[in-house]
């Protein structure tokens, strides 16, 4: 077994007292499987293999939750089912997933509490920054940021101005290790939603 050094980054709490806190990230030299220790958990079976097998599914439960967190932000009245799932079957083999850039994987899980707390820190931030924009108008692009464009996706005009908004938002809050996975997934989205043709079907409907 290897090692490999990640660093853990803390999000900012706020004390009983008001004040807010953070504590500074941390590199930690980790553990880390090689091909020949999975070798050897496949050999030997018992609780090792069923540990690695359950890491493995999760990763496919996992892009489930992308693809329909996906479609829903498409049509909100998309129609879940088995049907549908099969449809997009190849897109959960396990060569599909590991092709996708790890920084476009995994940004479905994201509490609820963390998106609320951004828009709050959008509204904070870029207020501060442009005192001679309507706060109104600071607080839509935060509802448009938060919602991944779901109401205005064939808007490309719009996400592109959010986009570069969301940019420089992320370049001047003090709190970007909080927020990265939300920076992330927004970012992501947009650029999925700047690069799709729209059809006139998709128009119309």
């Amino acid at each position: 077994m290897q090692t490999t050094t990640v660093k853990f980054n803390f999000k900012t709490v706020k004390e009983e007292s008001g004040a807010e806190f953070k504590r500074p990230s941390v590199e930690l030299a980790l553990p880390a499987l090689t091909s020949d220790d999975v070798l050897s958990i496949l050999e030997n079976g018992g609780k090792g293999l069923e540990l690695l097998l359950t890491s493995i599914n999760d990763v496919i439960y996992s892009r489930t939750r992308e693809l329909i967190a996906g479609a829903i932000d498409d049509n909100a009245a998309v129609e879940l089912n088995q049907a549908w799932l099969d449809a997009k079957i190849v897109e959960l083999a396990w060569d599909t997933i590991a092709a996708i850039p790890p920084g476009k994987r995994g940004t479905t899980g994201i509490a609820k509490e963390t998106w609320d707390a951004f828009e709050a820190n959008y509204v904070e931030v870029m207020g501060a920054a442009h005192p001679e924009r309507p706060i109104e108008r600071t607080k839509m692009a935060a509802k448009y940021l938060k919602s991944k464009f779901s109401s205005i996706k064939s808007d490309k005009k719009a996400i592109t101005l959010l986009q570069s908004l969301l940019g420089e938002w992320f370049a001047t809050t003090t709190k970007g290790d909080d927020f990265a996975e939300v920076f992330a997934a927004v970012n992501t989205r947009a650029d999925e939603l700047l690069n799709k043709e729209v059809s006139a079907l998709d128009a119309i409907a």
